[in-house]
């Protein structure tokens, strides 16, 4: 499944993939993107693991 809607995506998938520029920066379970990122919401962990967004 590809997506860009992030409720989505934590609803329905047991692993994830986030891709940067055609490569993968992350893969794992939506609680490990959470976790790696220092995230609480899965919508800013992607933002961070994807470099859309720079940590504060």
């Amino acid at each position: 499944m590809t997506s860009h809607f992030m409720d989505e995506v934590e609803a329905l998938c047991d692993a994830i993939c986030i891709l940067k520029n055609g490569k993968a920066v992350f893969y794992g379970t939506v609680e490990q993107a959470k976790a790696v990122s220092g995230c609480k919401q899965f919508e800013d962990a992607y933002l961070v693991l994807s470099g859309e967004e720079v940590e504060e």
